[in-house]
């Protein structure tokens, strides 16, 4: 798909979801969806024209020459930013980075996975979700640059070792988000949250629940798609179904009317990813004013502003209880001055705000092309 302008001479090929394919899914149900319009907007401003390719796209020919190359290669698609990469050689390419090195987050998620094993004594096989095949290494040699989402430097300090040029960039998130309304409400402290995406056990959600057995007193609303993860619901239906402590509503989306009753309903957000670039489940609900607890690897700086889950190797639902217990401890004055440090520092996941750094990003990077 291209994007032209009249008079526009310069080519960005962009390398992530095509808008036309997956139109139904532009209705902010992922930041990315808005992010990949404002891409292209942005460089059709600054004279560029471009041409869109998807990701799952591997037979893809080159029709001209290319100034620039951005591509979203930090999961699954890697190895065909790999197979473009080799197509057009003279061109300036930039490794759009949504998470970790592919090395590290597979270590990372691989562990989570190895930790349930022993957990719940499964005896088949398990094939991890959210863990890819894609060689760092050799992504890195076609790479020039590296545009990092990134905000507590978790992400952005696996690919130092490459010594790229890094631009860290914070992810948008939906307008329908924000709730000013948080900031008056007085919240129940036993009310947690889990937001999650595709990939629940990647992303913590058996931890939350195993840890849910050693703090009886909280109530979880869980929020995230049923089919997004087979083995999690295998482990988990029977749990979520009889606690009474414990509601699931599924994919609930940003802005409606479901989603203002349940984050009103909610103190606390917890997620103790394996491994993110900065996790927009958690950046959204700030904009809700909900309170994070959160690990390091997750990707968002939660300093003062929250709880933070400290993982240790052997045993992340014992931090997470004892990241449940010290917010359950938590001073209301506490609290309330989190809330209103969360207001202020959320902006920063703002689209306003994204757009605004997005362009800087790519003045640098294009000044000399």
């Amino acid at each position: 798909m291209i994007f032209e302008k009249s008079g526009n001479k310069k080519y960005l090929l962009l390398h992530y979801k095509n808008v036309e394919m997956h139109k139904a899914y532009f209705n902010d149900r992922h930041t990315n969806s808005w992010e990949i319009t404002e891409i292209i907007r942005v460089f059709n401003i600054l004279g560029w024209n471009v041409e869109l390719v998807d990701r799952t796209v591997t037979n893809w020919v080159p029709t001209r020459n290319y100034d620039l190359f951005i591509s979203n290669s930090s999961g699954s698609s890697g190895d065909n930013f790999v197979v473009m990469s080799e197509k057009i050689p003279s061109t300036f390419k930039v490794m759009y980075a949504a998470g970790p090195a592919v090395d590290i987050s597979n270590q990372l998620v691989n562990q989570r996975y190895e930790d349930l094993i022993l957990r719940k004594n499964l005896k088949n096989p398990v094939k991890p979700l959210r863990t890819f095949k894609t060689d760092i290494d050799t992504i890195m040699r076609h790479t020039n640059e590296i545009i990092c989402i990134d905000d507590n430097g978790f992400s952005s300090n696996s690919y130092r070792r490459f010594e790229k040029p890094i631009h860290l960039l914070n992810p948008s998130s939906s307008p329908g988000a924000f709730d000013s309304r948080q900031t008056i409400l007085k919240k129940n402290k036993n009310k947690f949250l889990l937001f999650l995406g595709n990939g629940f056990i990647a992303k913590g959600g058996d931890v939350v629940l195993d840890a849910l057995k050693y703090a009886p007193k909280i109530e979880l609303n869980i929020c995230g798609p049923y089919k997004s993860d087979a083995l999690f619901w295998k482990l988990y239906k029977k749990t979520i179904k009889h606690n009474s402590n414990i509601n699931s509503f599924g994919y609930v989306h940003i802005g409606s009317r479901k989603y203002f009753n349940i984050v009103r309903d909610s103190q606390w957000q917890i997620h103790n990813s394996a491994a993110e670039g900065c996790a927009t489940a958690v950046t959204t609900l700030l904009r809700a004013g909900i309170v994070p607890i959160s690990n390091y690897e997750t990707g968002v700086d939660i300093n003062e502003i929250g709880v933070l889950i400290k993982n240790t190797s052997n045993d992340n639902v014992a931090s997470t209880v004892l990241a449940i217990e010290e917010a359950l401890d938590s001073k209301d004055s506490s609290i309330d001055e989190f809330m209103q440090s969360i207001y202020k520092q959320s902006v920063r996941f703002t689209r306003e705000r994204f757009t605004f750094n997005f362009l800087q990003i790519v003045e640098k990077i294009t000044r000399d092309l």
